[in-house]
């Protein structure tokens, strides 16, 4: 009976240390999912960037050429007056 019980509590004690490392995997596993979806943020963040910048650009060159047109409208309405 002896050898039984010794064994029954070796076998359960290695048991948790199984438990134990395997949660400690688990949360490697999960770590790495973070990390690669927070780098996958900062990519996708990054092009928006670049995307955004571009339109900004678009829309700058546009209000450009509506303040040239309201300027020479504004000359004409001047020159009528």
């Amino acid at each position: 009976m002896e050898i039984k019980t010794k064994f029954e509590e070796q076998l359960l004690s290695l048991y948790k240390k199984r438990l134990f490392y395997e949660a400690r995997i688990q949360e490697q596993e999960l770590q790495i999912v973070r990390l690669t979806i927070a780098l996958h943020d900062v990519k996708e963040t990054s092009q928006n960037v670049v995307k955004f910048r571009d339109q900004f650009i678009e829309q700058e060159k546009v209000l450009e050429q509506k303040k040239d047109f309201l300027h020479i409208c504004n000359d004409k309405r001047e020159e009528y007056d």
